[in-house]
């Protein structure tokens, strides 16, 4: 792949290409030929030049694929090429035959499966998360005089559960308080009895 490499010095390049194996601004300074004494500071100065930072990308890429080769480390595009072909059933897998003759064949459909399930979630095609939709709790809120506006996020698809135990917590609590002034009424009768006596 071909890259627009910034315009730099001799000294800036050997930073960049030294930061990129070290990963030490002081001592890829140091290397570059800069003076030991200013090393930490212009070693950060050169990492906060935007040409310097789009060359270090360049540098680091080009390791990072040199590597790869080096160590035989498949790439990315490696890795969905080979799983497309098990998933296309185009892949053949060796195996010994009980007589110990090599004999191929197809991929079998577990491995398929399997491939399709890997390329799937690549591509994003499969979601694992549950969605939530948030529910206007401000009735809590009046209830306790506290708490947010949204206390809190269900499960999408459980609002019909969520407000019908909502409807029963609510008339739980309106009966509470309808006892709860009967009983302070019936008090306050019962003291204005004994007053009256």
């Amino acid at each position: 792949m071909a890259y627009d490499k910034p315009n730099l010095n001799n000294n800036q390049k050997k930073f960049c290409e030294e930061y990129a194996r070290c990963g030490n601004a002081t001592q890829s300074a140091i290397a570059a030929g800069y003076s030991i004494k200013s090393a930490g500071y212009t070693g950060s100065i050169l990492l906060k030049n935007p040409k310097v930072q789009t060359y270090l990308d360049i540098v680091r890429k080009e390791n990072t694929k040199s590597t790869q080769k080096s160590l035989g480390i498949m790439s990315a595009e490696e890795v969905l090429e080979r799983l497309s072909h098990i998933a296309r059933g185009e892949a053949r897998e060796e195996f010994f035959s009980k007589s110990g003759k090599v004999l191929t064949r197809q991929a079998d459909l577990t491995a398929q499966n399997r491939a399709l399930e890997l390329l799937g979630r690549t591509h994003a095609l499969f979601s694992d998360k549950v969605q939530y939709d948030k529910i206007d709790m401000g009735w809590f809120r009046d209830l306790n005089n506290e708490g947010p506006e949204e206390v809190g996020e269900f499960p999408a698809g459980t609002e019909d559960d969520t407000e019908v135990k909502i409807a029963e917590a609510m008339a739980e609590l309106e009966q509470e308080d309808k006892e709860k002034a009967k009983e302070e009424s019936e008090l306050e009768n019962a003291k204005a009895s004994q007053r009256a006596v």
